[in-house]
């Protein structure tokens, strides 16, 4: 199982890499391009016999500041780099092995926010659902699901580990094809396009940037 979940690996951070690549010029780039350099140094520090989980707590940490770096100045950008820098290497190196895995599910509960938020956010500005946001969803809970799956049961996490990461391969192909802003995957809730318009012509939405 150990070999599978290598390779497997392997795939799943090629996948990323080439998605991030697909994203470029799109406002989700940078989120994809942190997935992508998670996975690669995640997999050099395994070959190096480094444990890789400095490589998912940074890398958790950044998708964070992300999602939360527009709404502050430079100035408090960099105090949020600089604390996440610093707290990357407290949880790595101090917090017990267990509490690690907890310290991931926190983090992820936050990018699910984060994530949720911008998607009531595009609901409330086209009146539609996006399909990239769901799917979005769906892979930050696979990943919240490895780490639960870990804390309840350590010897059966590593086939949850597998089986989740095949799926997010699925879903990294998907964003290779779909991108934010020009998805035409949506679930409409009005068929009123000129209402649509009328409402993106307003200054209040036109002061919007999502």
């Amino acid at each position: 199982m150990t070999q599978a979940y290598i390779i497997v690996s392997y795939i799943l951070t090629f996948s990323f890499v080439l998605t991030a690549l697909r994203q470029y010029g799109s406002k989700m780039f940078h989120f994809f391009l942190i997935l992508g350099l998670t996975g690669i140094s995640g997999q050099i520090l395994y070959y190096l016999k480094i444990n890789p989980n400095i490589a998912a707590i940074a890398g958790s940490h950044m998708v964070l500041f992300f999602f939360h770096h527009r709404y502050f100045s430079r100035a408090t950008n960099a105090l949020h780099l600089t604390s996440y820098a610093i707290l990357s290497i407290i949880v790595y190196f101090y917090l017990p092995y267990p509490y690690i895995h907890i310290y991931f599910i926190l983090l992820h509960f936050c990018i699910i926010a984060f994530i949720l938020n911008r998607a009531l956010l595009f609901i409330h500005k086209y009146l539609e659902v996006r399909i990239f946001h769901v799917v979005l969803l769906l892979y930050e809970i696979s990943v919240l699901g490895k780490y639960l799956s870990l804390v309840m049961d350590q010897s059966s996490g590593i086939y949850y580990f597998v089986i989740t990461n095949i799926f997010e391969i699925f879903i990294a192909v998907f964003f290779m094809i779909v991108r934010e802003e020009k998805s035409r995957l949506v679930i409409r809730l009005t068929n009123n396009r000129e209402l649509v318009t009328a409402r993106l012509d307003t200054p209040y939405f036109k002061r919007w940037d999502i």
